[in-house]
């Protein structure tokens, strides 16, 4: 369960995405929320959301933050997706086939960290982590140029 607050919801735009895709009406009144806009800010809430930066290098932790921590820098791709492509997935298939066709790899890296059972065995995520902040550091430069 996914708690939002609906005064939130004009600014709050990955939280409004999800509520205008991935969400099913249960009880109460029925609220209209306004559709999401594919623009600068809407891609970059989503890079905020999903901060590849915060990602430590290499990651001992429990099963919940590695799987976070992945989630996070796998979805990265499917923004990447939406970049180039205007098509946008949060599924972690679709992103881990975008990784794949982007930088193969990057994609065996994801999928090695994925497939890592024994929490004492370290997930390395440095190389993933500088490829999607590298990324994100030239759309912000190719979208906010600066100015001579």
């Amino acid at each position: 369960m996914h708690l939002i607050r609906f005064n939130s919801l004009d600014y709050d735009i990955p939280n409004r995405l999800l509520l205008n895709n991935r969400s099913i009406h249960i009880g109460g009144p029925q609220i209209q929320i306004k559709p999401v806009e594919l623009n600068h800010e809407m891609i970059t809430q989503h890079w905020k959301v999903y901060n590849p930066s915060f990602t430590p290098d290499v990651m001992l932790s429990t099963l919940r933050s590695r799987v976070c921590a992945l989630k996070n820098l796998t979805r990265c791709f499917g923004l990447i997706n939406l970049i180039e492509n205007r098509i946008f997935s949060r599924d972690i298939d679709e992103c881990l086939n975008y990784a794949k066709i982007k930088d193969n790899l990057i994609y065996e890296m994801l999928i090695k960290n994925w497939s890592i059972v024994d929490i004492r065995e370290p997930m390395i995520l440095r190389d993933i982590k500088e490829y999607l902040i590298n990324y994100q550091k030239t759309f912000e430069a190719n979208y906010f140029p600066k100015r001579q």
